[in-house]
């Protein structure tokens, strides 16, 4: 009697498990969430319910919510549509590990409706899980993805699995990625209205992580505050619209990461750091990765590496103080530890004065000897670069570089443009580095060389002095010199510039 009654349990407990999952089977024809012609049993709708979907397409047409999706094998890819007013919240409820499991191959399943993650099981994990190879998960565009207090973690089974997330992302919880997780946000993503955390997780190899970044240019991939977190080693991070990364990274404990910046960006907020990493890794057709002040940013032992930025192109703040002195010395750029200038831009100081500097005469006394006059350090060197934004510049002693500009409006140029001498002085222009060691680019612009002028080119190759727009004209003085010890070319782009001679 008692094994008649043992049986009689088990059978009821399986019985039980086995009608509290429903298959979408669309037998009323109509795909309607609300038929229960369309399901194996009633109409599911509560926290508990588990559905198994056999069918291409389910129309949520109300508010309904279940704590697990499957999607079995051999059966097609399923889209979720908003029949009107459509939410489908999933609960993970009752110790469901994984809310929503693809277990088909190349299967595919897309929200086109509004949906809400919201467990009841406060600090358990919950995995949207790929189980198979070529699968992945689209939230559609104009539809929102709501997590609601809790951590939501995608995670695959190998490397060519992909989240899509077109639409918005809404709650104040964490979005995780695991492991083998491409995570792509489209061009409409709108991260606005996201009070929570995106974290990054994944190893080096197999394990990796790619978040890619598509966001429209001036659109909201991170907002101001929020946080991108990185809390495994091994990720990269794609961003490729400009001014989409507004919020704050952490790398936590001793994780890493590569941060691969494609268009400019104007307000990346603070970086925090453990003992890691974090590669930033630049464009070459970018200009300008600004950050904010980070002065105030624990950075431990941490490394910023730097490459593909040139010198002017990543920023902390607007001021010297952007960064302090033992961050500085965390940070290289291009391989070499950089300075900071006045509005708080990276620079290699380079070898024996060649920098890449504009004379804007910010100490106000015109002499190429005050630091204060440069953005970037007093240029002196063979390889040296200068434009010139203010006049005049009074080349006080001997000094060598390797290019001068006189750049048009857009570059801070002015109309009227003279070097002038203190001490009888000497301005060797080398070209090297360069094709063009003389440059003009601004219509009706005049520069007058009244200094002592030295050409001396070690590289042997014809140096080309290029008037680059119209009613330009350059003239070497009446008292100076001009030293031509290699091949000199002027060549202009109209017929209305002139070269004046004036001295010997």
């Amino acid at each position: 009697m008692n094994k008649r009654l043992h049986f009689l349990f088990i059978n009821l407990i399986f019985s039980s498990f086995v009608l509290s999952q429903n298959n979408f089977t669309n037998a009323g024809g109509d795909n309607l969430w609300s038929n229960p012609a369309n399901w194996s049993g009633t109409v599911p709708n509560g926290g508990t319910a588990v559905v198994i979907i056999k069918s291409a397409l389910v129309i949520v047409d109300g508010d309904y919510s279940v704590k697990q999706i499957k999607l079995p094998g051999g059966q097609p890819s399923p889209t979720f549509t908003d029949g009107g007013g459509g939410l489908l919240t999933i609960t993970g409820n009752n110790n469901i590990g994984s809310p929503i499991q693809i277990n088909v191959n190349g299967g595919h399943i897309t929200f086109d409706v509004n949906v809400v993650f919201d467990t009841s099981q406060a600090g358990a994990t919950k995995k949207f899980h790929l189980n198979n190879g070529n699968t992945a998960f689209t939230f559609g565009a104009g539809y929102s993805l709501t997590i609601v207090d809790d951590e939501l973690t995608f995670a695959a089974i190998n490397l060519n699995n992909a989240v899509n997330f077109n639409g918005s992302i809404l709650g104040n919880g964490i979005l995780k990625f695991a492991s083998k997780i491409n995570a792509n946000f489209g061009a409409n993503y709108d991260g606005s209205n996201f009070d929570g955390e995106i974290h990054v997780g994944g190893a080096t190899g197999n394990n990796r992580v790619h978040l890619t970044s598509n966001v429209s240019s001036n659109g909201t991939f991170l907002k101001a505050n929020g946080l991108l977190s990185v809390v495994g080693s091994g990720s990269t991070i794609f961003i490729n619209g400009a001014n989409t990364l507004n919020g704050d990274i952490d790398l936590t404990s001793d994780k890493s990461a590569i941060l691969d910046i494609n268009a400019n960006q104007s307000a990346i907020g603070t970086i925090t750091m453990g003992s890691g990493t974090l590669n930033l890794a630049v464009d070459t057709a970018v200009t300008s990765v600004a950050f904010a002040d980070n002065s105030g940013a624990s950075w431990s032992t941490g490394i910023l590496q730097i490459t593909g930025a040139g010198d002017n192109e990543v920023s902390f703040g607007t001021s010297a103080g952007g960064v302090t002195n033992g961050q500085l010395a965390q940070i290289t750029l291009g391989g070499s530890n950089p300075v900071i200038n006045a509005s708080g831009q990276l620079y290699n100081q380079g070898a024996g004065g060649n920098v890449n500097s504009t004379f804007n005469n910010g100490g106000g006394d015109n002499l190429w000897s005050n630091a204060a006059n440069w953005t970037n350090g007093i240029p002196n060197g063979d390889q040296a670069k200068v434009t010139v934004s203010a006049s005049p510049l009074i080349v006080d002693s001997d000094y060598t570089v390797g290019q001068i500009k006189f750049p048009g409006t857009g570059g801070g140029g002015i109309a009227t443009n003279a070097l002038t001498t203190a001490n009888n002085s000497t301005l060797t222009i080398t070209g090297k580095g360069v094709t063009q060691p003389i440059q003009l680019s601004m219509n009706n612009q005049t520069v007058e060389f009244n200094c002592n002028i030295i050409f001396d080119s070690t590289e042997g190759q014809d140096e080309n002095c290029r008037f680059n727009a119209g009613q330009q004209s350059i003239t070497f003085g009446q008292g100076y010199s001009l030293t031509v010890n290699d091949e000199l070319t002027f060549s202009s782009l109209v017929l209305t510039n002139q070269l004046n001679f004036n001295g010997p």
